[in-house]
């Protein structure tokens, strides 16, 4: 794991806007060198384009994974010909058992885009973790049914009491709404932390950072030794979010995946 502890994890949740950065160009390298500064063990990234018409990176995730020698799994949200847009899991220890599910879509008329979660297994030198990253609705009742299908997919309040989870994404919800809550009755939000002095702080939108939407939730087997928003000269440019990293350390009471 991230440094010497095998008991740390560094864990990253990214919206990378397809690489996009603030003058509409992609640009590969700066997400790149983002997660390289960073040195995250777990990413969750949202917006990732697979054979984007007039891109050199025709595969997203895998560049990425490979410029900084990780493994990773990808998944399409939509299609359209050779281009497809969706989530990606990556790691520095092995990926295994990816899974994917596509959201309820009650506003397809309204809103296109596709909403789905994906799950893999991280295997660590202490164990495995159920690693779930999700994009949810812009719209307040369909996110809700989304997430409530998310959790039931992954078998979230079950598999949370007996082992590792973090549950990581863009859900497009605030602390307080009805989504956050589902969520945080069994989960701990690692910027609400009772143990961290610094306050929550805003992913969206990166150049003046208002709303707070980017989010990753950890079960009991953790505790969050240190959770930032990285805002500086390159996110600010990057992408339209923010990333959210968090180092978590295992309680040394647990032992069930030892």
């Amino acid at each position: 794991m991230n440094g010497e502890d095998p008991g740390v994890l560094r864990v990253m949740s990214y919206n990378v806007y397809g690489c996009v950065d603030a003058h509409r160009r992609i640009n590969l390298s700066r997400i790149v060198q983002i997660i390289d500064d960073i040195s995250p063990d777990a990413i969750a990234l949202q917006e990732v384009d697979y054979e984007k018409p007039l891109s050199a990176n025709r595969n997203q995730a895998r560049s990425i994974s490979e410029r900084l020698g990780l493994d990773y799994c990808y998944e399409p949200l939509e299609k359209m010909g050779r281009h497809a847009f969706g989530l990606a899991i990556l790691s520095r220890h092995p990926l295994e058992k990816p899974a994917f599910t596509l959201l309820p879509n009650l506003h397809a008329s309204l809103n296109m885009r596709k909403r789905g979660a994906m799950r893999a297994v991280i295997r660590t030198p202490i164990g495995e973790i159920d690693f779930i990253n999700t994009h949810l609705s812009v719209f307040r009742i369909e996110r809700y049914l989304q997430l409530r299908a998310v959790m039931q997919w992954s078998d979230l309040v079950r598999r949370s009491r007996e082992r590792p989870v973090i549950f990581c994404g863009d859900l497009n919800a605030k602390p307080g709404s009805l989504s956050y809550r589902s969520v945080t009755r069994y989960l701990t939000d690692v910027q609400k932390a009772p143990n961290l002095s610094s306050r929550p702080e805003p992913t969206f939108p990166a150049k003046v950072p208002t709303f707070r939407i980017d989010h990753i939730f950890i079960s009991h087997h953790y505790r969050i030794d240190h959770c930032k928003v990285v805002r500086n000269a390159l996110t600010i440019e990057a992408s339209d979010h923010l990333p959210l990293m968090a180092e978590l350390k295992r309680h040394s009471a647990d032992k069930s995946l030892q």
